[in-house]
């Protein structure tokens, strides 16, 4: 079994689930992850945790697509402002 499906084994409270999770979101945060994606994957992750299912990209892909506009990642932003290198 991978690791990171060892949470369908066993249901976590919310009480577990903010102790579980207490933190994790800030080194992206600090990164320049948009707020609203943060939100979102925290909530995808609680639903994961509370129910016991395991995570699925296309699950993930479409819990995204509903975000209300299309977010760019910091690092996405830099490589669309940088100016190309001519020769």
């Amino acid at each position: 079994m991978a690791p990171w499906d060892r949470h369908s084994f066993f249901r976590v409270t919310r009480e577990e689930a903010d102790k579980v999770l207490a933190g994790v979101w800030e080194a992206p945060a600090a990164r320049g992850v948009p707020e609203e994606l943060l939100r979102v994957l925290d909530t995808y992750v609680r639903l994961l945790l509370a129910s016991g299912h395991s995570l699925h990209r296309s699950d993930l892909v479409q819990t995204l697509s509903r975000m209300h506009q299309q977010v760019l990642l910091p690092w996405e932003a830099d490589e669309a402002s940088a100016s190309p290198v001519t020769p």
